[in-house]
């Protein structure tokens, strides 16, 4: 069980401003998603793209594998 020393410690490990993320396997490693004014940003410990709309976002972690159903933390 959670309690609130241990939540506040989990929160505050995240990456600020972050959203979700995800595996991005071996090519991308972890991903975590940023919001943004003009769309999201991606940042991969390999690589690093901006997507302008969910449904952009959502087709390019598609296309490097990655399962939207299984965030490492967070949602889209």
């Amino acid at each position: 069980m959670l309690t609130f020393n241990s939540y506040t410690e989990l929160k505050e490990s995240l990456p600020k401003g972050a959203i979700a993320g995800f595996d991005g396997g071996d090519d991308y490693g972890d991903i975590v998603i940023y919001k943004d004014k003009a769309g999201f940003y991606v940042d991969g410990e390999e690589s690093d793209f901006y997507a302008k709309n969910m449904q952009e976002l959502k087709k390019k972690l598609k296309g490097i594998g990655v399962n939207l159903n299984k965030p490492t933390f967070g949602k889209l």
